[in-house]
């Protein structure tokens, strides 16, 4: 029977010190490379729920509105009858909280929302996928360190508290956009006149171009 020599405790030491070098060198890329598939799976949900917008307000025949939170950390999308209600709400209220001040209602617990095209607008949701809307609309937080830059609203410069885009039943909307940023890299939302809406991984392009008429708006809103 032949004895084999086992490792001595320099051998097990060396090891152990290799082993925790490279898990050092390793761990950011994957800490970083989780962050960044975070970061795109919420720019598409983001993406998503705009597209969604001109979509459902085509189908139920209403108005929706495309907002931003009042820490301008979460995209909103809400009927136009549930935001103007929760204006006046906070209008005549003494007692209204920060959120309610500052920002569109939260919407009611259990919308949750998540990445996949597939999923329809009334309501049901593809397994797998987080993507849930329903008549009160939906909404999505941007992951930790992606900030709200540039806001643009019908060709003139917004904020995240004033931004609220208006998709129309019959397909159009107002234009305009933000961008997200994090770190050097920015992410730009678009939204044109006719609702159609993209992902740029860019600043915002000039609006003054995509400006509507004078008075076109007023005269929708009366309508």
């Amino acid at each position: 029977m032949t004895l084999r020599r086992a490792f001595t405790l320099v051998e097990v030491m060396v090891i152990i010190t290799v082993l925790a070098v490279v898990s050092a060198l390793a761990l950011p890329n994957v800490v970083a490379l989780a962050r960044g598939r975070a970061r795109d799976e919420a720019y598409n949900e983001v993406l998503r729920i705009a597209q969604m917008g001109r979509e459902v307000a085509i189908q139920r025949g209403s108005t929706y509105v495309l907002s931003l939170g009042a820490d301008g950390s979460t995209v909103i999308l809400e009927p136009e009858e549930e935001n103007e209600a929760l204006r006046d709400t906070r209008e005549s209220s003494t007692n209204a909280t920060t959120t309610q001040d500052n920002g569109p209602r939260p919407l009611p617990s259990g919308i949750a929302v998540g990445g996949g095209a597939g999923n329809s607008i009334d309501g049901s949701r593809n397994s797998g996928s987080g993507l849930n809307i329903d008549e009160n609309g939906a909404s999505v937080t941007l992951p930790t360190g992606v900030s709200i830059g540039q806001v643009v609203l019908d060709g003139a410069s917004s904020n995240t508290s004033d931004f609220k885009l208006h998709f129309f039943p019959d397909g159009q909307s107002e234009s305009g956009g933000f961008e997200m940023i994090e770190g050097s890299t920015t992410r730009s939302l678009q939204i044109d006149r006719n609702g159609m809406v993209k992902l740029e991984e860019d600043s915002l392009p000039d609006a003054a171009e995509d400006r509507w008429e004078a008075g076109q708006y007023e005269q929708r809103a009366s309508s």
